[in-house]
């Protein structure tokens, strides 16, 4: 067994605590993108299927295992709000310190856009099947002063 191949079960160990620690911290889950789910869970069963279909051994097979689990880890990554920050995907994890201004937007009942701004450049959208009077109330419970949330709600028909 090489080092590479150790590199790669390594790396993979390293991946899943990662993703676990991601799906730990979240209080609040945004809506989940399906097909990215879909796809990544394909490429990830094509990638431990072929570990089987080649009968290899656990050397020759790690490289597979971590694409495998690099797949599975980039499919079912959750964005949303943790206590400390805003997990907006692999690339985005920013604290609430950087976070200049939120925009809470009730789409429908019990369906709610967050835009966070970070600076004058960096959004990050998120959906949720929230209130918009809950996702406030979270954000203010971990420091968000009210003059940086702007909450948007839905206007009910009177017909």
């Amino acid at each position: 067994m090489g080092i590479l191949d150790y590199v790669y079960l390594l790396m993979s160990v390293v991946l899943l605590v990662i993703l676990g620690l991601d799906l730990l911290k979240l209080k609040f889950r945004s809506r989940m993108n399906w097909l990215r789910l879909t796809i990544g869970i394909i490429i990830a069963g094509l990638s431990f299927g072929s570990i089987k279909y080649f009968n290899t051994d656990l050397i020759d097979a790690s490289s597979n295992i971590f694409i495998g689990i690099a797949f599975l880890v980039f499919a079912c990554w959750q964005k949303g709000l943790s206590n400390w920050g805003v997990i907006g995907g692999l690339s985005a994890v920013k604290p609430y310190p950087l976070v200049t201004h939120i925009q809470i937007i009730q789409l429908k009942p019990q369906d709610t856009q967050v835009v966070c701004q970070f600076g004058t450049l960096q959004r990050i959208k998120l959906r949720f099947k929230a209130s918009p009077q809950m996702l406030q109330q979270f954000l203010r419970k971990h420091g968000i002063p009210d003059k940086r949330i702007e909450v948007e709600m839905m206007e009910e028909n009177h017909d």
